[in-house]
Parts: structure tokens; C-alpha cells; sequence
């Protein structure tokens, strides 16, 4: 993940994502830039509610209806911003693939996974039924789900959450896509499956030779999985650079303050709370929880130079 390169798979130019709310304007991405290329894995992190996974659910067109979204999505060339959504189907069933983070909230109840996963086979690739399901099984057995034949057959609320998220990660694969696109996807599992569950990603992407954008809160995933990363805060992009040093030795002061808030032996918790996205500060959106801020940082806003956007580090 690069702020700007012209050979990539992915090209995010000045994304821009708005709603309307009783509460005024909610401005939950505002003008973010980066770039994806061919087989790369790279993280997005952040708290909650600073616009990871808007940002993520733009990329593939899938925003709620009344959302305003402008800027430049390239991938492989073309502007998927542009498209009828005729060919954005396209790009879903076979460029881009995508593991959500609730898997109970994406999964039918009402049939089998097996057959969930042999759907989305057969609409990607053409085939036929029997073909579809032959390559089901393979997935389920590529996502080290035991029993796969039984699994199969068996209906969601039937398998453990762990067992679940593994089913997201075999459907998002039938896609065959080279882009794949990860929203929280160790959620809610306990230590021993979330380990599980990165390795699996890990091999899969290995295998598949597939490029990764993971959204995370989870720093210790993020340092497994991804090579670059992007702290995210209000909507924008702070720091961007290789995962070794944003996650371990990150420049940026919310992203040094983050960085400790996830100290295992001792936690510091950022003072005060995220600006509400209807009213955003003056100048930096982090200045009012910033021990380093000056006059220049409550009245002008930082460009983001050099990987990092902060008039102290410019």
C-alpha cells in the first residue's frame, strides 16, 4: 500500500464517502488516497467508528442507499465508480472478494453452506451444478473445515462461530478473486481460533496468490498478516508505511497513542473521545487530544506528506 504508484491493482484516488443524518452532514471518509498492488497485503486500522470499514464498503459499491461517495476507485485500470452495476456484479463475482465481519449476518439460515458456497462457485464461474459442488468441497477442505462432506451439508446455525467465519473465508475464495477485501475477520473468536483463523488467511493468500486489504482494531493480526498499514482517525488517513514501523514504531502522534492504548502490560488509554464525524474540529481532527499540538494544528489542516499527516513531522 503506497500513497501513489502506477502500477497497481488498486488505485484510491480522494475518496470521499457522506451521509445525510437529523444531526447534519456525516463526512465518514474525507479524501483518501492509496495504492494496492498485485499480491500485496496491507491493513487498515483504527477505533471504531473512524471510517474503516465505509471506506472498505465503498471499494465494492456496497454503501447504504443515501450515501454520497466521490473520488476515484481504479481497479485494473477502470474506475469502478463508473460502472453500471451490471459490470460491478462482474467485478464481485470474479475480480473482488469479501470476508464480512458478522458471518451469521451474511450467511442464508435457510440452506446448507455447502450450497451457499457452490452458488457463489457457480454464478463466478459458469458451471454447472455438480461441478460447483466438487469445487465447494475443495473450499471447505482448503479452509480446514473437518468433515467437509458433513459440513456441507449442514446449515449455519449447525457450526461454531469459528467454523462460521472459515465458511466466509471458503465463499469469499469462489470467486477465484485477486483482490481480497477482510473486514474484522477475527471478531468475536477466542485466542486459540483467531490464530486459526490468520493462518488460514495466510496460506489461502499463499495458495491463491491473492492481494489483502484487512480492517482491523487488532494490532497483533494486523503485524501477522499485512506487509504495509494505514492508521486511520475521523475519516482520514494519519500514517501510511511498512506494518513493521507504523505498527511497532509509528511516527504520527495518534497513532503513537494508539500503538500504546494496546500495550499488553501497560495500556495507556488515549484521553478523550473521537470527534463526532457531523462536527469535526478545526485544523487537525486529532489536535484536541493531542499533547504536541501548537496554534498552526487547531487552524490549518495537515497535507499528508511524506506517509504521515502532521505539521510536526512536515
Amino acid at each position: 500500500m503506497k500513497s501513489q504508484q502506477n502500477s497497481s491493482l488498486l488505485q484510491v484516488r480522494n475518496i470521499k464517502v457522506q451521509f445525510d443524518s437529523p444531526a447534519g452532514m456525516v463526512r465518514a471518509v474525507d479524501d483518501v488516497s492509496f495504492d494496492l498492488g498485485c499480491g500485496e497485503k496491507a491493513c487498515l486500522v483504527g477505533e471504531s467508528g473512524c471510517g474503516k470499514t465505509i471506506l472498505a464498503l465503498s471499494l465494492l459499491r456496497l454503501l447504504p442507499p443515501g450515501a454520497k461517495i466521490s473520488g476515484q476507485v481504479l481497479f485494473r485500470g477502470d474506475d469502478l465508480l463508473a460502472l453500471s452495476e451490471r459490470k460491478m456484479r462482474r467485478v464481485r463475482r470474479r475480480g473482488m472478494g469479501m470476508i464480512f465481519e458478522q458471518p451469521s449476518a451474511y450467511l442464508n439460515p435457510l440452506f446448507p453452506v455447502g450450497w451457499q458456497i457452490a452458488e457463489a462457485v457457480r454464478l463466478s464461474r459458469g458451471c454447472g451444478r455438480h461441478e460447483a459442488n466438487l469445487r465447494a468441497l475443495r473450499l471447505l477442505d482448503m479452509a480446514r473445515i473437518p468433515e467437509a462432506k458433513k459440513r456441507f451439508r449442514q446449515f449455519p446455525h449447525q457450526l461454531s462461530g469459528g467454523m462460521r467465519q472459515r465458511v466466509m473465508v471458503a465463499m469469499a475464495l469462489a470467486k477465484d478473486p485477486v483482490l481480497l477485501v477482510a473486514d474484522e475477520p477475527t471478531t468475536a473468536l477466542d485466542p486459540t481460533v483467531r490464530r486459526s483463523v490468520l493462518g488460514l488467511l495466510l496460506d489461502c493468500l499463499e495458495e491463491t496468490g491473492a492481494a489483502l486489504l484487512c480492517i482491523t482494531h487488532d494490532w497483533n493480526a494486523a503485524r501477522r498478516l499485512c506487509q504495509t498499514a494505514a492508521v486511520m482517525y475521523a475519516g482520514q488517513i494519519l500514517e501510511l508505511g511498512p506494518a513493521a514501523q507504523v505498527l511497532n514504531r509509528p511516527r504520527h502522534p495518534y497513532a503513537s497513542a494508539l500503538h500504546r492504548s494496546m500495550d499488553g502490560s501497560c495500556p495507556e488509554p488515549i484521553p478523550g473521545s473521537p470527534p463526532a464525524l457531523t462536527d469535526l474540529p478545526c485544523g487537525c481532527r486529532f489536535q484536541p487530544r493531542c499533547s504536541n499540538s501548537c496554534e498552526t494544528c487547531c487552524s490549518i489542516v495537515p497535507e499528508f506528506n511524506g506517509g504521515v499527516r502532521c505539521h510536526n513531522l512536515q
